[in-house]
């Protein structure tokens, strides 16, 4: 049976990635219908609210994924860490 665990975290691991992209995508105006596709404006209050409460659950993210790498030394969940860093990136730009 403990040969079983790392394969169920490498599984669980990979719905928690899906499930975070579709949460993301789910908040552009494209996807919404809450906004322009095309062009920039600035950000409302209400956006700056939701973007920086996904960067906090990015930034948990990664911790989350550091932590089960460390571990299980399994290199999948460095690299979803590395993933959820550059997420964590993407969203401080949109921030700024």
């Amino acid at each position: 049976m403990a040969s079983d665990r790392p394969k169920i975290w490498v599984i669980f691991a990979r719905l928690m990635v899906i499930a975070t992209v579709f949460a993301v995508a789910a908040t552009l105006p494209a996807w919404s219908g809450k906004g322009q596709v095309s062009g920039f404006t600035a950000l409302s209050a209400d956006e700056v609210e939701e973007l920086t409460y996904m960067r906090e659950e990015e930034k948990l993210a990664r911790d989350v994924y550091l932590t089960l790498y460390e571990e299980w030394g399994l290199r999948i969940f460095n690299n979803i860490a590395s993933s959820e860093q550059q997420h964590t990136d993407l969203v401080k730009a949109l921030l700024e």
